[in-house]
């Protein structure tokens, strides 16, 4: 008889607060991964906006899962005893404030990564 091997399920709370955690960078590098591949085409048409799109796009689904992690750490209850570094509530208390941190710095980043495209599109050609 094959034993069976149990995966624990997670519910949709700790799904989203993964996602805010990891949507992030994955965002970021998607976002890194499209400009460069429409940098030639704007090069040759002389037409920018699908880079300032992009950039406004990704930039908008970082915040988003920036306020994803900021809703779950208001919802986390506050007691004391909850916050320790075992229970499953400190856990998701570190992920929401990981997740926060982390949409702000990769926020700063695809736009600092847009501003660039705006501000060095004269040297192309």
């Amino acid at each position: 008889m094959p034993t069976q091997i149990r995966t624990p399920s997670l519910d949709t709370a700790t799904r989203l607060l993964w996602l805010s955690v990891l949507g992030s960078p994955m965002i970021w590098a998607a976002h890194l991964q499209i400009v460069y591949s429409l940098v030639q085409v704007a090069r040759k048409t002389k037409h920018y906006a699908p880079l300032y799109a992009t950039t406004v796009i990704c930039c908008l689904l970082v915040l988003t899962c920036g306020y994803a992690s900021l809703r779950h750490w208001r919802r986390r209850p506050c007691q004391p005893e909850t916050l320790e570094s075992s229970s499953s509530a400190g856990v998701a208390g570190f992920m929401s404030a990981i997740g926060i941190a982390g949409s702000v710095f990769f926020a700063i980043t695809v736009l600092a990564t847009g501003l660039a495209v705006y501000f060095f599109k004269a040297n192309w050609g």
